[in-house]
């Protein structure tokens, strides 16, 4: 309503202007006529926006009725303008439906668009009226005019008839995202309809309108879901083949120069890596025509795109997405908001998404509160070990914001932050201490909370510094200050709960606690009890009469709970004589294992729905949601999406389409064809290419070709011959002056290493947390030699070392084991024996054969132990994954120049740990870094170790893999890496990298 207000004000503005040229200008000139077009513009305009304005047209329908009725297609437009500006106010115009769908007929087309328009409105809700015209309809989706065909599409998926989906055979991008449309809200499962017409929705997806694209865009991942093989469970395949880009005829990239090779990051020869292994190719199709939509101006159509990628594509590829959600965050918090859902939802399952931009989710002043509980959540998130100090340091200044409300939040994400990264969960400790002595009492009762699940973590850890004696009783001093009930019932909570180890103090907290019991909040009182039936077993001398004094207290109480709570514990402590056999379990029943505390995100309760959908916002099912389906095991028949009715018709090397996708027009002009035939060589052959890989993609049977194409395709051979000798006479060309450096003794002779691996494993990781597993705790690392008597069956697995701790002081662990396994297709575990016991204290080792299939996917199973069973996850360490092979150094030099075409490489300044000495003395630290983190075997280098040669074997694919290190400057080292396993091998250039820069 403002809008349209503000719209008129500028209208008459704009006509005032216009009359004041009209006035001086002279009316035989151009002047006066432009002045006079510019005129009737704003006029028209500020005639169609007073329909907004008019509230005279709210009591006119049954003059509307009559002028509908009449002959003058004037006066039933100007009606419809009525009618539109009625329903865009909210105002129910129905009853004239019988009126309006008469008109369906008129010739005029703004009258027809107008009239389109009321019946989508309407047509659901007046559906035996609007079938009456579903003749007029059904010749509209023939007609010329696109707008026209895209009009009756959607007025007639709003009636729901299914007749509706031939008009995908349309090539109108207008009129195939309006069927796109129609094909939800008639038949939202019917894939079959898609299969042939899913490569030319693919291919035509960027030039639809952007609602149809969102819409579109969630079709398809649906169907992708359906249709394909999970990306992640072939990816790592031992038979993976080799995807060529050139062989599509929707591809438009040609495979890149060594050049451009050279010049590329790691990160997308990272991606390129990936598009070399095969997945389906109407798989890949989806991904490449969906990723320049990640561009596009509307926030729903990259909201759609980032879904698409999180479900269907590769782990790896999925990173893509995250660069353009997060430029969302610079719209409307409206937007805002909605994204950061998405991403929140997101970096549960995949962090790495969005770890390169740590700093986009840092808080900023005017960010309302919704934005940064979402923001806090993410952050810790995407806590590590290597970011964690940044995050804690920005943490630091939220807590001294004003806002305490906003310091709160602030501190349960330092609590979370400390809880999953052990290495600072000791700073985060001292560090919520000293917010103890804050003067607001909000922070200060969060602080206390957090305090409490910290020390309930970490209460059995030995290895820890913090003596949580002092931090109790730094506690309960501030049980004479602090007010927030929440904050007294945690301390008092604590206070009993490890009585045993401030055995002076306790009793004197629970005699202040008796005086002001009767002014107590409830759950305050409920933690009195509870210590008082807890002391009453640590120290009954002291605390007996004050027990009772209290229970009696608690019988008068108005709180029915408390009332309850006092009985049974008179019962179960006081009067035990009534009650012998339950008195003999008490103890048990107030002092036992506390399971530790968890907290589970609104987060991860909305992993349930698809990223983007209203589902997922509100967090519970709404009308019309539809689950993701999961990947099917077995891929339906990938032929049925061969194309049969889009199909370019090929005569003479030209390509005559049946009609033009923009255009309105049946035929292409003569003078266009006649432009056509008349061009360059240049375009000819480009149009022969296309032709025969059309004719490649599309045919059935292996016919021969005309004697035209035959000779276009001698053409191309000649040139590539030529290209071909030009290539062969520079290699010679280099080889002969590799020839003549030996011959004059300008190369380098390279001698062989006799240097084995520093370590014998690799880093040691947490398995099972103690703090999970009621005191068990597991770690692992791989071991690169097996130990004597120890022999690995398959050269395709890795021996994992497990380190069995039991950390509890009185549990027993007894039939230590495997458990239930969950893992992809073709990995494996092979069992260790099973750990009869394992006592308080003790330790144990045990060695694990292991299989995997994938360097993305984690093998999971579950420890199974007399307590329970533990869900655990190996995940492959990339570093890990090869092992050292022997060859000599010819040997090296001639299989490194055999693989020439599967190399990756990148350059890379040196971390300044490393820099310090001569150029040997740096050579030999590169050289121990690699071996020490990466299990290669060192082949050969030179006499000031500037060049290091290595050699391994991958686990998973069994491929030689050939290592050069060059350091071309004092602070520059250019690291190539060949193999027929390219995705190893670009994982391994990323590994060596972040070695080489630390």
């Amino acid at each position: 309503m403002i809008e349209s207000t503000d719209k008129i004000k500028n209208n008459s503005n704009q006509a005032y202007f216009y009359w004041y040229l009209v006035f001086f200008s002279n009316k035989t000139g151009t002047l006066y006529k432009q002045t006079m077009e510019k005129m009737n513009t704003v006029l028209n305009n500020m005639s169609n926006s007073r329909y907004f304005n008019d509230t005279s047209t709210n009591v006119k329908l049954t003059e509307i009725k009559k002028q509908l009725d009449g002959p003058s297609d004037k006066d039933k437009l100007e009606c419809m303008k009525k009618l539109i500006a009625m329903i865009s106010k909210g105002r129910d115009v129905s009853e004239v439906f019988p009126q309006v769908v008469k008109n369906v007929i008129a010739k005029n087309l703004e009258l027809k668009k107008l009239v389109y328009m009321y019946l989508v409105h309407y047509a659901e809700s007046e559906h035996e009226s609007a079938l009456l015209a579903i003749n007029t309809f059904q010749k509209s989706l023939v007609d010329k005019s696109q707008v026209i065909r895209a009009s009756a599409l959607r007025v007639m998926s709003s009636i729901r008839v299914v007749d509706i989906i031939q008009l995908l055979n349309d090539n109108s991008t207008m009129v195939l995202g309006a069927a796109m449309m129609a094909f939800v809200e008639v038949c939202p499962d019917r894939y079959d309809i898609l299969h042939q017409h899913y490569r030319k929705i693919c291919q035509l997806l960027a030039d639809f309108d952007e609602w149809s694209q969102t819409v579109t865009i969630g079709v398809l991942t649906k169907y992708a879901r359906t249709q394909f093989k999970c990306p992640d469970s072939t990816i790592n395949d031992k038979n993976v083949k080799q995807y060529k880009k050139k062989t599509s005829f929707y591809s438009d990239e040609e495979d890149d120069d060594s050049n451009e090779n050279q010049l590329q990051s790691p990160k997308s020869k990272l991606y390129d890596s990936m598009d070399a292994e095969e997945i389906d190719i109407d798989h890949r199709l989806l991904l490449k025509s969906c990723l320049p939509l990640l561009q596009s101006r509307s926030n729903a159509v990259v909201m759609a795109v980032s879904s698409l990628y999180y479900y269907i594509a590769p782990v790896i590829e999925a990173q893509k997405v995250g660069k353009s959600l997060v430029r969302l965050l610079r719209s409307s918090p409206e937007v805002q908001y909605i994204t950061l859902t998405n991403i929140s939802t997101m970096v549960t399952m995949r962090p790495n998404m969005f770890e390169p931009y740590l700093s986009e989710f840092f808080i900023h002043s005017t960010d309302p509160e919704y934005s940064i509980k979402l923001k806090l959540e993410i952050l810790t998130r995407l806590a590590t070990g290597e970011n964690i100090s940044r995050i804690l340091k920005e943490f630091k200044e939220y807590v001294r914001n004003e806002d305490k409300k906003f310091a709160a939040e602030t501190i349960q994400a330092i609590g979370r932050c400390a809880a999953t990264i052990p290495d600072v969960t000791e700073s985060c400790t001292y560090g919520l201490m000293s917010l103890l002595s804050n003067s607001s009492q909000v922070v200060v009762a969060e602080a206390v909370i957090v305090l409490k699940r910290l020390l309930q973590l970490n209460a059995d850890n030995s290895n820890s510094s913090i003596k949580h004696e002092n931090v109790i009783m730094h506690l309960a001093k501030l049980l004479e200050t602090l007010e927030v009930p929440s904050a007294r019932a945690s301390i008092i909570w604590v206070i009993g709960e490890y009585s045993h180890k401030i055995p002076m103090v306790a009793p004197d907290v629970l005699r202040k606690l008796a005086k002001s019991f009767a002014d107590e909040d409830e759950s305050v009182k409920l933690q009195i009890l509870n210590l008082g039936a807890k002391l009453h077993f640590h120290n009954p001398e002291q605390t007996k009469l004050l027990f009772q004094y209290i229970i009696n207290q608690a019988k008068f109480d108005m709180n029915y709970d408390i009332r309850d709570s006092a009985r049974m514990m008179k019962l179960l402590l006081i009067s035990t004589e009534k009650n012998p056999s339950l008195s003999g379990h008490a103890k048990s029943i107030f002092i036992n294992q506390k399971p530790f505390p968890t907290e589970i995100s609104i987060s991860e309760d909305r992993k349930r729905f698809i990223l983007g959908s209203f589902s997922h916002i509100v967090n519970h099912s709404v009308s019309g949601y539809q689950p993701l389906s999961d990947f099917p095991e077995v891929p339906p028949d990938p032929t049925v999406r061969q194309p049969k009715q889009w199909v370019p018709e090929v005569k003479n090397n030209i390509f005559l389409r049946e009609e033009s996708f923009y255009s309105d027009e049946e035929e292409e002009d003569e003078d266009e064809d006649e432009e056509f035939d008349g061009a360059s060589e240049e375009e000819d052959d480009d149009d022969e290419d296309s032709q025969d890989e059309l004719e490649k993609f599309f045919s059935d049977s292996s016919d021969s070709s005309t004697p035209k194409k035959a000779n276009g395709k001698s053409n191309k051979k000649s040139k590539k011959s030529k290209k071909q000798v030009k290539q062969q006479e520079d290699n010679e060309f280099d080889e002969d002056m590799d020839d003549m450096d030996e011959l004059f003794g300008v190369a380098e002779e390279m001698e062989k290493l006799e240097i084995s691996s520093p370590t014998t494993t690799s880093v040691k990781k947490v398995l099972l947390k103690a703090n999970v597993s009621q005191g068990l705790l597991i770690e692992y690392c791989f071991l690169r030699q097996l130990p004597e008597g120890i022999e690995n069956e398959s050269p395709s697995s890795v021996c994992i070392q497990l380190l069995l701790k039991n950390q509890s002081t009185e549990q027993t662990f007894e039939n230590i084991k495997i458990g239930n396994k969950t893992l992809i297709d073709g990995a494996d575990i092979k069992d260790f024996d099973e750990i009869a016991s394992l006592e308080p204290g003790a330790t144990t080792e045990a060695l694990l054969f292991v299989t995997f299939n994938s360097l993305s996917q984690a093998c999971k199973f579950e420890i199974s132990t007399s307590i329970g069973n533990f869900p655990v996850a190996l995940t492959p360490i990339i570093g890990e994954m090869v092992s050292p092979l022997e060859v000599d150094v010819e040997e090296w030099k001639g299989c490194f120049n055999a693989l020439e075409s599967k190399s990756v490489s990148d350059h890379v300044e040196i971390g300044e740990k490393l820099l310090g000495g001569g150029q040997q003395q740096l050579g030999n630290a590169v050289l121990m870094l690699l071996l020490e983190n990466i299990n290669l075997q060192a082949t050969s280098a030179n006499q000031n170790k500037t060049k290091i040669q290595f050699a391994a074997k991958t686990i998973i694919k069994s491929a030689d893999l050939f290592i050069n290190i060059e350091l071309v400057e004092s602070n520059q080292v250019v690291v190539t890496i060949r193999s027929s396993d390219t995705l190893t091998a670009t994982l391994l250039l990323k590994k060596q990298l972040e070695l080489l820069t630390r």
